[in-house]
């Protein structure tokens, strides 16, 4: 009969091969996992969820790093952390309880965050509807506008572009002085 270590590194390298069948033969037959997400009992209801976990690290560039490993007889627990294309597993752990060669109760808990949280765009904030962007966005729009008009006037002044249509800014007396230097 193997021990609960043998069966922790048999359960981990068929999860790293993606060998469903191997990792839910494992498990006993009314095992139990205990997940956020519900209570999951028997091999059929488990392995509904270790499809998508086993697919998930299978895709390219998945990593994982193995933190703390503690057995102590027939329970072990593990703390853990991961990357995978789709998430990434900030802390997770995993409690075992092994009878017979097989697990017949497991835990697990995760932070889990989805990496299309991380690259998201920020959030605009409310605005006027007369406006487009943040006030601040908006100000920043009329400096940028009036430097233009600014600089097309300095342009003109010195001769070297046609007039403005409608001369809608006065340039301020330091511009003046400036050109009379």
């Amino acid at each position: 009969m193997k021990s609960t270590s043998d069966v922790l590194d048999d359960h981990l390298t068929a999860i790293r091969q993606g060998d469903l069948n191997a990792v839910l033969s494992d498990y006993a037959s009314d095992a139990v996992l205990f997940r956020e997400d519900g209570v999951f009992k028997g091999v059929d209801a488990i392995r509904s969820v270790l499809e998508k976990f086993v697919a998930e690290f299978q895709k390219p560039g998945t990593i994982s790093h193995t933190k703390q490993r503690l057995v102590e007889g027939d329970c072990a627990y593990m703390v853990w952390t991961a990357e995978t294309a789709d998430n990434v597993y900030e802390l997770a752990t995993d409690t075992f309880v092994v009878r017979n060669g097989k697990i017949v109760a497991q835990s697990f808990t995760a932070k889990i965050t989805p990496k299309r949280q991380l690259t998201a765009p920020p959030k605009r904030e409310p605005v006027d509807s007369a406006m487009t962007g943040t006030r601040a966005q908006w100000e920043s729009g009329l400096e940028t506008l009036s430097g233009i008009r600014q600089w097309k006037l300095r342009l003109q002044l010195a001769g070297r572009t046609a007039p403005l249509a409608e001369p809608t800014l006065t340039p301020r007396p330091e511009f003046f002085l400036k050109c009379r230097a």
